[in-house]
């Protein structure tokens, strides 16, 4: 929310929409990569908006959507984070998490996700969070508490990950946080 005072004569405000290319209007979580880069989060998949350097002129703004049938399991998605490898983390609605990683260009076919859920760790795939904790785990919240997820740095080998429960035996206010 912006207040009165905060805003300045001169200030501009730029509004992307899906008209513009944006995967949906309904903005769940937003994630930075550098300073060109903005990842959203939406009702209908994730969007890449490249803004060209420029926010405020979308003439050179380059869009890329990714959906269910690039290798999200789900179609809304609820939260994500770029972490420091430039791995993409997402949280589709009741799909656990994915992630993407990217092939080096800008096709989509060098990209590879990874797809976890239950069957290789989680606890519930109800994930409503993801904040990286270091260079090779993320912290969750997910239905079942707060998780910690060290994927040992191999994204694609999921034998090797190890992960944990904080919930109310631990002293969390709550079984199902919302946002770390």
């Amino acid at each position: 929310r912006l207040e009165a005072e905060r805003v300045k004569a001169g200030d501009s405000f730029t509004t992307w929409r899906i008209a513009d290319g944006l995967s949906g209007d309904f903005i769940r979580d937003i994630a930075f990569e550098g300073s060109r880069v903005v990842w959203l989060a939406t009702e209908n998949g994730v969007t890449r908006l490249d803004h060209g350097g420029t926010p405020s002129n979308k003439a050179d703004d380059s869009y890329t959507i990714f959906r269910m049938s690039d290798g999200l399991t789900a179609a809304t998605v609820m939260s994500l984070a770029v972490d420091s490898a430039g791995r993409k983390w997402f949280a589709p609605l009741n799909g656990g998490i994915n992630v993407l990683t990217d092939g080096g260009t800008a096709a989509k076919a060098d990209d590879s996700w990874t797809a976890y859920g239950v069957a290789n760790g989680l606890p519930h795939v109800a994930v409503e969070d993801i904040v990286q904790a270091d260079a090779t785990s993320m912290w969750l919240a997910d239905a079942k508490g707060l998780v910690h997820f060290d994927h040992k740095g191999t994204i694609a080998a999921t034998g090797d990950d190890v992960v944990s429960v904080i919930d109310t035996s631990h002293g969390l206010a709550g079984d199902w946080p919302q946002v770390i």
